[in-house]
């Protein structure tokens, strides 16, 4: 027996359900009965797919039952749960249930609250937004596409930040407000491809028809709508519908008037298999124009009366219970939607304020670093061959618990005890013109000529106590001092390292060699 790869299958279901609903509808069946009802997620996943082939072919219906089948699997899947929410409420719209709709893109809010991802907020905003542009508050709508946006492009997922740039950039065209929208279409348009997201392509050839048209270009408008016709030939209705009244309009202004007829009957003819009423108001309007300019009063007339139709349907839709949410509920909708705003700003002054204190700490671990390096080990190979053939006694100090404070504080804690040890032998040295370079992490090594050790140790220790006392950490650091005479420069810096402590600290009392090896 063959076994389905199920994963496999949705995947593929996922990437055609744009470009090809059928096979989409086909292969999440498949799967779903290949993973049985044990794979709550994949059955989900499925059920989501078909949600979506459904409300590609229209099927408005039953689209909306296939996602209520999915939401009872997905209660612990917040993401899944949101874009099985957001298709349900596209089917809830295309029915005109607007307020249903609008309850359905809040319950996405309310996940988004809840998880704070920014891809589930910007799902939510984009259907709220949908809402409001359906009751024609277009300045409201384009602030929640705004803010749709801003958080598709906090989530970095390519897919819902080409979705949301669209939608804006729709807005933006509408307003004509030209120099918004384009490089909102140019980025959705590196983000998709026409093979598998031939809408959201046909759209983007749409709006930038929309563009043409505006700044007087009208062949280049003609070439951008009729691309956008051929891309959205194998379904995106709504997108062929606005294809057609923009052509019809160009139509027009050429004083083309039965090729503007032609293209508005064939849109209306289109609008009425989906359209509540929203488009075919606009179509009919037009369509009485283009009547009007070819002498055809009676059709004017008659094309008059449809839009009057469906203008009153439309509106009346929207007064019906199930379409506008009552007062509260908007009042609820516009809390939320402040609290989820005051929370990205919230997060984005959080985000500044820790990429300032880490941009703080770096520069101030540079400067630490800086101040090791003027006593670092370059010149210690130097000064040892400048002084070959004279009497010269070494000194090692080194401090002992480096990493175990770094450990329990931080590195930038063991730097700056680094940092003032060097800072202090290298003071210490500089008043008898000796020489002090830092060897290794945590080892300096002091250059004394002549066989002067006895005047140097007591002084050095208790340079080196009260430099301990005022480093307040737990544990205490711990120093060790070592030192030896030199014979031979080139095995000097070995020989020092090796010799025996000769006096650790803290301590109550130092004790200091006589003879040195």
């Amino acid at each position: 027996m063959k076994t389905v790869n199920v994963p496999a299958l949705l995947e593929t279901a996922h990437t055609k359900v744009d470009c090809d609903a059928l096979l989409a509808l086909k292969l999440a069946r498949q799967a779903r009965r290949a993973c049985g009802p044990a794979a709550v997620e994949t059955v989900a996943q499925s059920w989501e797919i078909e949600a979506r082939a459904q409300w590609s072919l229209m099927h408005f219906r039953q689209g909306a039952t296939a996602a209520r089948r999915g939401l009872k699997l997905c209660d612990r899947l917040p993401e899944l749960r949101a874009r099985v929410l957001w298709i349900l409420a596209e089917c809830q719209r295309a029915q005109g249930r607007y307020g249903v709709a609008l309850d359905t893109w809040m319950a996405t809010l309310e996940l988004s609250m809840l998880s704070r991802q920014p891809n589930l907020s910007a799902l939510a905003y984009l259907g709220i937004g949908n809402y409001y542009q359906i009751i024609e508050e277009p300045q409201r709508a384009l602030t929640l596409r705004r803010q749709a946006y801003d958080f598709a492009c906090q989530s970095g997922q390519p897919a819902i930040i080409a979705q949301c740039a669209i939608t804006l950039a729709g807005d933006y065209t509408r307003q004509r407000l030209v120099r918004q929208a384009q490089p909102l279409l140019h980025a959705a348009q590196d983000l998709i491809s026409a093979e598998e997201n031939p809408t959201w392509v046909a759209e983007i050839h749409y709006y930038n028809g929309l563009i043409e048209a505006q700044n007087g270009n009208s062949a280049r408008a003609t070439r951008e709508l009729q691309e956008a016709l051929r891309t959205a030939a194998g379904g995106a209705p709504w997108v062929q519908v606005q294809c057609l009244n923009e052509l019809a309009r160009l139509h027009r202004h050429a004083r083309q008037f039965d090729d503007a007829v032609a293209c508005l009957n064939e849109a209306i003819a289109a609008a009425q298999m989906f359209d509540t009423g929203y488009l075919l108001q606009s179509l009919y309007l037009s369509l009485c124009a283009a009547e009007e300019a070819r002498g055809n009063f009676a059709e004017a007339l008659a094309a008059h009366e449809a839009y009057h139709d469906a203008r009153l349907r439309y509106l009346g839709s929207l007064d019906d219970p199930g379409s506008r949410p009552s007062h509260r509920r908007l009042a609820q909708l516009e809390l939320r939607l402040e609290v989820i705003q005051a929370r990205k700003e919230t997060d984005r002054l959080l985000e500044r304020h820790a990429s300032n204190a880490q941009r703080v700490a770096t520069q101030a671990r540079q400067t630490l670093r800086s101040e090791l390096a003027l006593i670092d080990r370059g010149g210690l190979e130097q000064e040892l061959s400048r002084l070959d053939g004279q009497t010269v006694t070494l000194l090692n100090v080194r401090l002992e618990n480096l990493n175990a404070i770094s450990e329990r504080y931080s590195f930038a804690t063991g730097d700056q005890m680094l940092a003032d040890l060097g800072r202090a032998l290298a003071t210490f040295t500089l008043r008898h013109a000796w020489f002090a370079a830092r060897y290794s992490t945590a080892s300096f090594v002091l250059i004394v000529p002549g066989e002067q050790l006895d005047s140097v140790v007591k002084p050095l220790l208790q340079a080196l106590e009260a430099l301990i006392a005022t480093m307040q950490t737990e544990p205490q650091p711990r120093i060790v001092l070592r030192a030896c005479r030199v014979h031979d420069h080139r095995t000097a810096f070995r020989s020092v390292l090796k010799a025996p402590p000769l006096a650790h600290l803290p301590r109550n009392a130092f004790d200091t060699m006589d003879i040195l090896p």
